[in-house]
């Protein structure tokens, strides 16, 4: 990525004072444009004390000569404990690329400085500002040297933390933001949104910055708008109302239907995430957002969240005012993949969402598994089986069975003894039905088998055959089988083999109704 960088190397602050204004001369020259990989810029800032722009530039430090931005830098200078920055970036997905000791920090005084590259390359100055702003709101008042696109930073003399891979989104950092307002500004959060917009130069409505991704924003009859890499910005407009108005309409949103037929117990079964919030266990902040993204459009799911809030303390403030209650009700449900912190149970659920789950037409309503002994099974088995056959009603019994419990043996002897009656068996395969048919004669019943008219033709090798079977028989036209056949059979007489002329006419024998009075006829499912 480009980057103005300072070629010189600093190790203390008091060499780096005095040549600022060296440096600053340096920057005004296309020389301080470096192509590195964003490693290169780590150990070059955090450990080498090179100095450094957040925005490039060409030619100048002034705005004129802005280029682009894709990193967001904080410095502290003592007044903030890294233990509480670190807080705060990880409750509110503030994910740096790397932290260093600022050249300034001693024991006294221990300073540091934090850089996020962005997931985009931000053109429009506008935006880049608001950018810059939006970040820093989270730590201290805005000042101006936030709206200096031209500013540099000075590096560090070591490395704290490194995240090289950590990527940060301004869509996310408003929504973030909006939070953070939320549960810090009190009753005052409203106005100072508002204050905040007017100093980002971000609309704000109904207590929403008005920066979206432009996938899910609708800009038909907007005008004043920012639309950059995929992010759009409606700019702050003094003393005019805002386009935004109807932000939240001009959203592009599908119709998410509510889905119903769950309750408290159901709901935890389908995600263990959501039984460790209701059964009190510590869960991230993003993992209960991610949870009530879902839960709203489930009847019932967002009182089951906010009852169940109510009981815990902390992260959330549990005076939810209508603005936050209004965004989370208006959003779709999150995927798990994109929560900043990885649900515990993401591996082994491998649902998108709670939301996706809860959507399936085929639900595994329960997870407890009961195991029985095989024998009691078989005798379980056998008496469903007598009850059917001694019936006296024209019902159908189905009779749900674990493969090999013995089902073969158990109809062999059911035929055997119930002599009176006639039966018809159908198995799958031909391989089993041979079988049955077997083990029924091995017992000294008559036992007689129907074969498969389409099992021979695809003995025969003639797939023009076969097609035109195929055709008749996906019709329902099965009695125009023979027929076909037939037919087949006298045009292509000169061309059959020997072989080929036995299964023809074994095919089109006649065969008495009845099946010659045998008392058992096993049979295949495809006869039906």
């Amino acid at each position: 990525m480009l980057i103005n960088i300072d070629s010189n190397k600093y190790k203390d602050m008091t060499l780096a004072s005095l040549h600022m204004g060296l440096i600053a001369d340096r920057f005004k020259k296309r020389q301080s444009i470096k192509d590195l990989t964003i490693k290169e810029i780590i150990e070059s800032v955090g450990n080498n004390g090179q100095a450094f722009c957040r925005a490039l530039l060409d030619g100048g430090t002034d705005e004129e000569n802005f280029v682009g931005q894709t990193l967001l830098v904080l410095e502290f200078d003592g007044d903030l404990k890294y233990r509480e920055f670190k807080e705060k970036c990880e409750k509110y997905s503030l994910s740096y690329a790397f932290t260093y000791k600022t050249l300034g920090s001693c024991a006294n005084q221990k300073g540091f400085g934090a850089v996020f590259l962005m997931d985009r390359w931000i053109k429009n100055p506008a935006l880049a500002k608001a950018a810059n702003i939006l970040l820093r709101a989270f730590f201290s008042p805005v000042g101006a040297e936030c709206l200096n696109l031209g500013r540099y930073f000075l590096g560090g003399k070591g490395i704290i933390e490194k995240k090289p891979y950590a990527k940060i989104n301004i869509v996310e950092l408003a929504r973030n933001l909006e939070i953070y307002y939320w549960e810090t500004k009190g009753r005052n959060n409203s106005k100072e949104l508002k204050r905040l917009g007017k100093k980002s130069g971000i609309c704000v409505k109904n207590g929403e910055l008005c920066i979206y991704n432009e996938n899910k924003f609708d800009l038909e009859g907007i005008e004043d708008k920012i639309n950059d890499n995929g992010i759009i910005m409606l700019p702050y407009s003094e003393g005019k109302a805002c386009e935004g108005d109807s932000a939240k309409e001009q959203k592009i949103r599908k119709d998410i239907p509510t889905l119903t037929g769950y309750n408290q117990e159901s709901l935890c079964k389908l995600c263990p995430l959501l039984n460790d919030f209701v059964n009190g266990e510590d869960i991230h902040y993003d993992q209960e957002f991610l949870l009530v993204t879902s839960l709203v459009h489930i009847k019932g799911g967002k009182k089951l969240f906010f009852d169940n809030l109510q009981k815990r303390t902390g992260k959330w403030n549990h005076t939810l005012n209508q603005n936050r209650k209004h965004n989370i009700l208006n959003g779709s449900p999150m995927y798990c993949e994109n929560s900043k912190t990885t649900c515990p149970y993401y591996n082994n659920c491998k649902g998108k969402s709670l939301y996706d789950k809860a959507s399936r037409k085929i639900r595994k309503l329960e997870n407890t598994e009961v195991f029985y002994e095989i024998d009691k099974c078989v005798s379980v088995l056998k008496k469903m089986l007598e009850e059917a056959v001694a019936a006296r009603n024209a019902d159908i019994h189905i009779i749900k069975a674990q493969t090999a419990l013995g089902k073969t043996e158990q109809y062999a002897e059911i035929v055997k003894n119930w002599i009176g009656k006639k039966f018809i068996i159908a198995v799958p395969t031909i391989k089993l039905q041979r079988e049955v048919a077997e083990r029924i004669e091995a017992k000294g019943v008559e036992c007689e088998i129907t074969e498969s008219m389409y099992t021979k033709i695809a003995q025969l090798g003639l797939p023009d055959l076969e097609e035109k079977l195929n055709k008749d028989f996906s019709k329902g036209f099965t009695k125009r089988g023979k027929k076909t056949i037939l037919e087949y059979k006298k045009e292509h007489m000169d061309e059959l083999s020997p072989r080929q002329l036995e299964i023809f006419n074994e095919i089109l024998k006649k065969r008495k109704i009845g099946y010659s009075g045998a008392r058992c006829i096993v049979t295949t499912h495809a006869l039906f």
